[in-house]
């Protein structure tokens, strides 16, 4: 357990000094680019030209983290059951469910034109979006399942204790819409249950943070909003086999990537 915590204070140093790193330097660049005397468009227009830098900070720090617990005394921290030589292959068996599930949500959402996103988030654009879809859930696997769950397993609590207990921390976050008037999103809600209830499933079967690291960051790159019909059809009919196909091969393929006795 003291090992644990002790990777878990690595894991945060780490990533979070390459958070701040780069958020100081994003915060240099603006400070020298906006004139004084700025007008709020330009400013604007600034911040929307951080968005990239804000993707190479998310992914460097997921990098540095992953080759680090990805090697030597930390891949049983990072691996949990699955076997090393397993790990590709059990990354995306895992992947496949969710993932096929995320594209079947979206596509239905736009073909029917169901208003399922608020407003600020329609204005977003799928690049702009991005570094939310990249940090948020690399934060969230190590917080809640990695820590919160696994600690839960370690105490012997069933499996709808350890669901209780996520969908109480995490839901509202998705509940909740990013604007002023606190709007509640009943369909990113049920998205977003469905998935923490597979993700809690997954993990209480592979005590992986990698898996889920590659799980959310998978499903997160389905683009939620268009117009185009036909890629809707495509969506659909890619994620509808994408699902079945994947929950056939969890069945038949898991049990023999895990390994057979867990050291606690």
């Amino acid at each position: 357990m003291l090992k644990a915590i002790l990777y878990y204070i690595l894991f945060l140093a780490e990533y979070l000094s390459t958070i701040f790193l780069g958020g100081f330097l994003v915060g240099l660049y603006m400070a020298l680019n906006i004139p004084s005397g700025s007008h709020s468009q330009q400013i604007g227009a600034l911040e929307e030209s951080i968005y990239p830098f804000m993707l190479v900070i998310g992914f460097l720090g997921i990098l540095i983290v992953w080759f680090t617990f990805g090697h030597y005394k930390f891949s049983r921290f990072s691996l949990g059951k699955v076997i090393p030589a397993a790990k590709w292959k059990a990354m995306t068996i895992c992947t496949m469910p969710i993932l096929g599930f995320t594209m079947v949500f979206y596509s239905i959402m736009n073909l029917f034109h169901l208003d399922f996103l608020p407003k600020q988030m329609m204005e977003i654009s799928y690049l702009d979006f991005l570094p939310y879809n990249v940090i948020g859930p690399f934060i969230s696997v190590y917080i809640f399942f990695g820590a919160i769950q696994e600690e839960l397993i370690r105490c012997g609590k069933k499996r709808w204790v350890q669901l209780l207990t996520l969908s109480i921390m995490m839901l509202p976050a998705s509940m909740m819409s990013a604007t002023p008037s606190g709007d509640i999103n009943v369909d990113l809600t049920v998205l977003g249950f469905i998935t923490l209830c597979y993700c809690s499933w997954i993990y209480g079967k592979t005590r992986s943070t990698i898996i889920l690291i590659v799980l959310y960051f998978v499903s997160n790159l389905v683009p939620f909003h268009f117009e185009s019909k036909v890629l809707g059809i495509l969506l659909l009919i890619a994620g509808t086999a994408l699902t079945i196909g994947g929950f056939a091969a969890l069945s038949r393929k898991l049990p023999e990537m895990l390994v057979k006795d867990e050291n606690e």
